[in-house]
């Protein structure tokens, strides 16, 4: 079953026994459109804080009643060192400096042209919960 990501965006987002943030945007890589990462902000001290989850970062998640269950790995040898994000998570760099992800929210409402010429405006990502 596929859904619009749209529903997600504010959810929060649950650790162990505790509230840790709300989702505020996930990150998709250009090069093939899936969604690679999930940006979280805190509600920890002010000003909050914005960080990226990655999927090497996470054992699973589950959507509850009262949010996204997320179960980190315990094991963090796999995850990569990030530096902080600031403030513009709209364009994420690979290492060779070329932008390969963009923010899901940065891009509706922006026009793409089909490889036959036609132009299409983004209304929101499709993702299907099963993969």
């Amino acid at each position: 079953m596929t859904e619009n990501i749209v529903r997600y965006y504010g959810a929060k987002l649950l650790g162990e026994e505790k509230q840790l943030g709300r989702l505020l945007d996930f990150c998709f890589d250009e090069r093939d459109w899936k969604i690679h990462a999930v940006v979280m902000e805190t509600q920890i001290g002010f000003p909050s804080k914005r960080i990226l989850i990655l999927p090497c970062m996470l054992g699973g998640f589950s959507s509850t009643r009262d949010g996204i269950s997320l179960d980190f790995k315990r094991e963090t040898s796999s995850v990569p060192s990030m530096a902080s994000m600031g403030s513009d998570i709209e364009n994420l760099s690979d290492n060779t400096g070329s932008c390969t992800s963009r923010s899901t929210r940065s891009m509706e409402g922006k026009w793409i042209e089909r490889t036959n010429g036609q132009r299409s405006c983004i209304g929101g990502f499709m993702v299907d919960r099963e993969t």
